[in-house]
């Protein structure tokens, strides 16, 4: 992850402040962390860096930043992977979202979604759907036929799929 960057705001004893502005930031490890003198951190290396809070050359507070593997989608899921819904009604709504998390439990943004009908119970019921960002808007008039729908809801960056069941009454 990038664009990452400090504020501080030092109050010293005489009563005066001064803020990003007027300090600087410092990374005691170049070889992890590399700190402009503004405060925006770019990761290069993993570990624990300290990162020094300046006063012209004097040090006047200090920061320790974690620098971890890089982030990988790791699970998805869908906040509501079974819907039910009345056929022929537009006021009947849902909306299904799918959430990807990290290694580290972490959510992700989700960028680009693929929606794709798998198997259903009653034919010809050939209902496609899309997503918009990490939704999919559903309503009952979609579907003119009862039945049970199923999709593949995709994480076309990971390549993680999971099922969404609708069932259409």
């Amino acid at each position: 992850d990038n664009n990452y960057k400090l504020f501080a705001k030092a109050t010293f004893s005489d009563d005066s402040t001064k803020t990003n502005g007027e300090l600087s930031f410092e990374s005691t490890d170049t070889n992890k962390l590399l700190s402009d003198e503004n405060g925006t951190l770019a990761p290069i290396g993993i570990g624990s860096v300290i990162v020094q809070l300046m006063d012209g050359t004097q040090v006047i507070g200090t920061a320790t930043v974690t620098i971890r593997a890089a982030r990988t989608a790791t699970s998805v899921s869908l906040d509501n992977a079974v819907v039910k819904l009345s056929k022929d009604v537009a006021e009947d709504i849902a909306s299904v979202s799918l959430i990807i998390r990290d290694q580290y439990g972490d959510k992700m943004p989700v960028t680009s979604v693929s929606v794709t009908q798998t198997n259903t119970t009653t034919a010809p019921a050939l209902v496609p759907l899309s997503a918009t960002g990490a939704s999919i808007a559903l309503d009952g008039s979609m579907f003119s036929t009862a039945g049970i729908y199923r999709y593949e809801v995709k994480d076309n960056v990971s390549g993680k799929t999971q099922i969404l069941t609708i069932n259409v009454v």
